[in-house]
């Protein structure tokens, strides 16, 4: 520094001022720097920290706190290693640190430079300043700057805040939030929840005690494993937690909850939680009681009714008033009703603190309530609720009897009965009808008032006279029940049943219509044989299977149910028949087409019909049955005989009434083919008489020759229908009046050709008479023919008859001297193999005896079945005697013996009187009953009907508004049975007791007779109702009506003796030979008995003497038979 050496000691001064003043600067530096380096490091690593773990306000502060007094301490450090020092102080150290002692010398010098001595002190400072001049003092003072304690600090402190200045930029930009978390450290901050949710209900208000369920929905693929609801209300200080339920995929429910008090609420899910809910309880408007009353339209007769709520809907009919009261709970300022569907708004009325409200019932309709308090809170229940019309339906008529298309031959009065229903009731009920004439084209309509009925459902009865309409053959009446209702409100409505024909039937018509019936019975008879046959075959095959597998019980048990199974269509199919037979003859003899003797015939055919289906051999098979589960061969035994008796006894029944039906329905055929005849004998001659109209002639006339058209065609097919034996008859009859109608029909074309050609009025007159006569004649041969047929028909009967009673009086000589020889016998006695020849010659014998009674029972249907089933009962007997015989025991046989003649003494008695009833209803004859003998009946029947009158009314009362059970019915169809026995009384009564024909008291018991039937009819078809009480009523009116006629008669006439009926009760067990004798002499001696005819007589007398030969050759054993 050559410079220096011209320095002053005040510029060496300057020179380390400026030196001191940046040491100066240093040291300030250093202390700011150092804590402020320390102090953004600590807040650096509180940011991680809070970034990292989101800190409680505690741990920040404490390590906030840490970081300060760490500054703290470092600036004390400092301070203290840099303490505070003067200029003075300075350049000492500088003239230390750089070995410069003069600079240290020539301050202290120039700081005493104005002091006395001065020029020592010039020379010294001289001196130290030459010194300096070897010295670069300002490298000096900048090297002592520069390693002094202020430098290092300075450089190590600003090592240390490149740690912040570079972590906190990277932290900002991580975690932006963390800066205001860091800065708050006294303040603590939660994670934000990483979940996407929505919480239901959220803040809201409800009504004090309700209840409420938190909903948590999650957005997203995330969701929490742990969710929990904390609950809090205003005087608790804790939150309650509750696990909430996963409920779905993304949603949790939590328990339901009851509210009465303020709450908050929050969710907790995995450590997370959700912002706090306020639920706030206010109790909103609403009904304490809502009462609803209906008033229905008068016209209804329904009471009013009150409904409380709750209800969803109120059903009503139009016209209804409607009356709501509601109870508020709270003072309300606004109350409404609201009628949605009819746009109107009701304000509420004040009852007693109650809001009112009343309209009338127009249609369907919504309707709720509006409810509004003081402080403006509406009530969330709106107490909706449906209002639904309820229809007045029409009304229904129906008309139950007759059928709704009816053909009746001449109807003159028409019973209908009918049934009309209304949901409330009626103004108007009428029959209204329409005839359509069939010639001429006209129709004429009218009515006819009914009584209004006063039930909502009526059932009632017309009897509608039908003279006033004048009907002809093939007129059409159409007619239908019209009934209006009381449906004031909506207005009347008027419903009219469907529409019933009445077709006043030609008779050629009605016949056909009955030939369908006929051969629809016949159909049916093939197939109940058809149906024997099968059963018949099973049995066989039952037969075999027991022979050759006896030990093979279930196999047989399973071929008897089959039989059982088939046993039961079987009788189903007969009942059917019955049912269809008996209608047959019911619209016969309603319409009065038949004799009195063929219809007769027609009801012993019916009674013998409905002994066809007689139960033994169902028992039977029972029997045979219980035989095999108790594997008792003898039993086993007995039940097949008995198995096959009544197997034998059915087919025999069965097959006689095949065949009695075919010879009757020839009869029927016959007959009426000669009343049709008849019937266009006379519309031939009221054409001639009344119908002037050439038209309508040309119509009748068209209209005759195609009935005789139809009876032609009946002819033809009359062979095939009618029995074999009768097939020569029916040919030669079909051939000669076949023939004369062909000619007639001739001249009935010619006829209708001189009418339409407008020939002379007398030539077309005489014509038609010519056609009147000959139809007339024709319809006579007919009607010859059948008596023909008839009278032969009883002489061959006689005849038959007689033999056979010749030969069961042989039979029953020769089979008591087989028995007196056999009580003679000792037992093994080579004797019995003769006797067992001789009885069995006269099993044989009676055999074909039996074979005839067989066959003549096919022929007369007064026969009874008892007769045929006696023949197979000694039948039975006599093929055991021989047996017995064959086994030479002589009790046995002896007993079998006497009883097989007793059976054939019990058959002669039957046969003679069976002759003796033929030969009296030919006219030799007559008798029965006395009235006195008719009076008692009548009472007694009286008393039956009183007590089955009484029957049928309780069970009506019981089982009113009931489905009918099966015991029911089984009830009904006993009671039916009852009915019916009383009926056959009466009936045997009326054509038994003696009663003359054209009496009034026949024709009062014909109706009773009638009104049984259809009282029978509606039993077993469950039908009970008032109509049948009604008629019962009726009945037993009647028959005390002609009880009290037969009591002021007062006769004691003698009256015909019994009827073949009478047989089924006779049920002598046996009968001795003395028993026989006395019997039939007495009635050969009683003089109100009709005398058997002389050839008769002497058969019996020749009886007489022969047993009057046994008797005085052997003395009876006593007791025997």
């Amino acid at each position: 520094m050559n410079n220096q050496t011209e320095q002053k000691p005040d510029q060496v001064s300057r020179i380390v001022e400026s030196g001191y003043r940046k040491y100066v600067q240093r040291r300030w530096l250093a202390i700011v720097l150092m804590p402020l380096a320390v102090l953004l490091t600590g807040f650096a690593l509180l940011y991680g920290l809070e970034a990292a773990n989101y800190l409680s306000g505690i741990v920040k502060g404490t390590v906030a706190a840490a970081v300060i007094i760490s500054a703290l301490a470092v600036l004390f450090q400092i301070v203290r290693k840099l303490p505070s020092s003067g200029f003075r102080d300075y350049y000492y150290r500088v003239s230390r640190h750089g070995g410069v002692e003069p600079l240290r010398n020539l301050l202290d010098l120039a700081g005493d430079f104005r002091s006395t001595g001065g020029k020592l002190k010039n020379a010294a400072v001289k001196q130290n300043l030459q010194l300096l001049e070897q010295v670069d003092l300002d490298e000096k003072l900048r090297k002592y700057n520069r390693e002094a304690g202020p430098s290092a600090l300075i450089t190590y402190g600003l090592y240390v805040l490149m740690i912040p200045l570079i972590a906190l930029p990277v932290l900002i930009h991580l975690h932006p939030d963390g800066l205001n978390r860091s800065l708050q450290f006294w303040k603590a901050f939660e994670r934000p929840n990483p979940y996407t949710y929505t919480i239901d209900p959220g803040s809201t208000i409800l009504e004090q005690g309700s209840s409420f369920q938190v909903r948590i929905d999650f957005e997203g693929d995330r969701l929490p494993g742990d969710v929990h609801l904390s609950l809090r209300t205003g005087i608790e200080n804790r939150y309650r937690p509750q696990r909430m339920q996963k409920i779905g995929d993304n949603r949790f429910y939590s328990d339901f909850i009851e509210l009465f008090n303020d709450l908050d609420y929050y969710v907790e899910m995995d450590g997370f939680r959700s912002e706090v809910h306020q639920l706030s309880v206010q109790l909103l408007p609403r009904f304490g009681d809502l009462v609803v009353a209906i008033d229905p339209p008068a016209y209804t007769r329904i009471e009013k009714t009150v409904i409380n709520y709750p209800f969803s809907r109120i059903e009503t009919y139009p016209g209804s008033t409607l009356r709501i009261k509601g109870r508020p709970n709270k003072p309300l300022d606004r109350n409404y009703l609201i009628r949605h569907t009819a746009a109107d708004t009701l304000v509420a009325g004040s009852e007693e603190g109650l809001s009112t409200w009343a309209f009338e019932v127009s249609g369907a309709d919504s309707l709720s309530f509006e409810m509004r308090d003081e402080y403006g809170l509406t009530n969330s229940n709106k107490f909706a609720f449906n209002l639904f019309a309820l229809t007045d339906n029409p009304p229904i008529a129906s008309i139950l009897r007759p059928e709704q298309n009816k053909s009746v031959l001449n109807p003159e009065n028409l019973e209908i009965t009918y049934e009309v229903e209304d949901d409330f009731g009626f103004t108007g009920l009428r029959l209204r009808y329409s005839v359509v004439r069939a010639f001429g084209g006209k129709t004429e309509s009218g009515q006819a008032a009914l009584a209004t009925p006063r039930d909502r459902i009526h059932l009632g009865r017309y009897n509608w006279d039908l003279t006033g309409l004048r009907l002809q053959p093939l007129d059409r009446v159409e007619y239908w029940i019209e009934v209006t209702d009381n449906d004031e409100v909506s207005g009347y409505k008027t419903a009219r049943s469907a529409t019933h024909v009445l077709q006043s039937a030609s008779l050629a018509e009605y016949l056909l219509d009955q030939d369908e019936k006929e051969q629809s019975v016949s159909d049916a008879f093939d197939n109940a044989r058809t149906e024997f046959e099968e059963m018949q075959r099973e049995l066989d095959e039952l037969r075999k299977n027991l022979r050759e597998n006896p030990d093979d019980s279930w196999q047989s048990q399973r071929m008897i149910e089959d039989v059982q199974e088939r046993s039961s269509d079987l009788s189903e199919q007969i009942q059917e028949i019955q049912k269809e037979f008996d209608e047959l003859r019911k619209e016969l003899e309603e319409n009065n087409l038949l004799s009195e003797e063929t219809l007769q015939k027609y009801n012993e055919l019916r009674d013998l019909m409905e002994e066809i289906d007689d139960p033994e051999l169902r028992k039977a098979l029972e029997e045979l049955q219980k035989s095999l589960e108790n594997m008792d061969q003898n039993q086993l035994r007995e039940a097949m005989q008995k198995l096959d008796f009544n197997e034998q006894t059915y087919k025999e029944r069965l097959e006689r009434t095949i065949e009695l039906f075919k010879d009757l329905r020839l009869t029927a055929d016959l007959e009426k083919t000669a009343r049709l005849l008849e019937e266009l004998s006379r519309q031939e001659e009221r054409l001639m008489e009344e119908i002037t109209n050439p038209d309508e002639q040309i119509q009748q006339q068209q209209m005759i020759r195609d009935e005789i058209d139809q009876i032609r065609d009946k002819l033809d097919k009359l062979p095939d229908v009618g029995p074999q034996k009768r097939r020569n008859m029916t040919e030669q009859l079909r051939d000669d009046v076949g023939g004369d109608l062909g000619e007639v029909s001739e001249q009935i074309e010619q006829n209708m050709q001189d009418i339409d050609d407008g020939a002379d009025e007398n030539q077309v007159r005489e014509s038609q008479q010519q056609i009147q006569q000959k139809l007339q004649q024709l319809s006579e041969d007919v009607r010859s023919s059948i008596q023909s047929m008839q009278q032969e028909q009883i002489t061959i009967n006689v005849t038959a008859l007689q033999a056979i009673l010749q030969n069961l009086i042989l039979l029953s000589e020769s089979q008591e001297d087989i028995n007196e020889i056999t009580r003679r016998l000792t037992d093994n006695s080579s004797a019995f193999i003769t006797q067992a020849r001789k009885q069995n010659n006269i099993s044989r014998s009676f055999s074909q005896v039996s074979d005839s009674l067989f066959r003549v029972s096919a022929e007369i249907p007064q026969f009874s079945n008892r007769i045929n089933e006696k023949k197979a009962e000694v039948m039975r007997n006599l093929e055991r005697a021989v047996g017995f015989q064959a086994e030479r025991d002589r009790a046995r046989s002896s007993a079998q013996e006497r009883l097989s003649l007793g059976g054939i003494n019990e058959l002669a008695v039957m046969v003679a009187d069976l002759l003796e009833q033929i030969q009296n209803s030919d006219g030799s004859g007559g008798g029965g009953m006395s009235a006195q003998q008719m009076l008692q009946q009548m009472q007694q029947m009286g008393k039956d009907q009183q007590q089955l009158n009484q029957q049928i009314t309780d069970f009506i009362n019981d089982m009113q508004g009931e489905r009918l059970s099966q015991d029911q019915m089984e009830r009904l169809d006993q009671m039916a049975r009852q009915q019916n026995r009383i009926r056959r009384q009466l009936q045997q009564m009326r054509e038994g007791g003696g009663l003359r024909p054209g009496d009034q008291m026949m024709s009062e018991l014909q109706r009773v007779l009638e009104q049984m039937e259809d009282t029978i009819n509606d039993l077993r078809g469950g039908s009970t109702d008032r109509i049948l009480v009604e008629r019962q009523q009726n009945i037993l009116s009647r028959m005390l009506e002609a009880e009290r006629a037969l009591q002021e008669r007062g006769e004691d006439d003698e009256r015909r003796g019994e009827t073949v009926t009478d047989f089924e009760r006779r049920t002598p067990d046996e009968l001795t030979l003395e028993e026989l004798q006395q019997r039939i002499r007495s009635s050969l001696q009683d003089p109100n008995q009709t005398r058997f005819s002389q050839d008769y007589q002497r058969l019996i007398e020749r009886y007489f003497e022969l047993l009057q030969e046994r008797m005085s050759r052997t003395t009876p054993v006593e007791g025997t038979r």
